[in-house]
């Protein structure tokens, strides 16, 4: 998965595989692999599954840079479309399913960022999931409250696309 990704944008082959030995050594990035195949990349998946992988591992990343406010515009605005999408699938993943997605990256993500940040963060990983499964339909898993309230204002106005009305053009 990071072996294309680090071949386009890093010149030098020694640096190249520097990085892809760290996309396998480093557990935090190796299990995201793992469970990027797992969910992702295994074709045995739905798509409606690997459509709720791709929207957690957008939630990641959108909680990640959460401070940084046009990449974190961008990433809602995918992940609404992604959460209208999954809501007209004739075919949905079962609760439990989609329950599994999220937990196994959020465990992934907390193991990441135990010891690195404060417990605050880990709470707010737990909000987002909580967060992201209620947009796509499902009951909440962690029942985690925000504990950066200005975060919450900025999540709030991504809401709409840049246009005002649902991602999928419905008011």
């Amino acid at each position: 998965m990071y072996a294309k990704l680090i071949d386009a944008l890093i010149p030098e082959e020694d640096d190249q595989q520097s990085l892809l030995r760290w996309s396998m050594e480093v557990p935090s990035i190796a299990f995201k692999n793992i469970w990027a195949v797992k969910w992702i990349i295994d074709n045995t998946r739905s798509f409606a599954e690997r459509l709720v992988a791709l929207v957690e591992r957008a939630r990641e990343d959108a909680g990640v840079d959460a401070l940084e406010r046009f990449g974190h515009e961008r990433r809602e605005h995918h992940i609404n479309f992604a959460c209208s999408l999954l809501g007209r699938l004739s075919s949905r993943p079962v609760a439990g399913t989609v329950r599994e997605i999220v937990r196994e990256a959020v465990d992934i993500e907390s193991d990441f960022v135990l010891g690195l940040i404060p417990d605050e963060m880990l709470q707010y990983v737990q909000f987002k999931a909580d967060r992201l499964l209620v947009k796509m339909g499902y009951a909440a898993s962690y029942g985690a409250p925000n504990p950066y309230g200005y975060i919450t204002s900025l999540n709030e106005t991504n809401e709409t696309s840049t246009l005002g009305t649902d991602v999928l053009g419905e008011d």
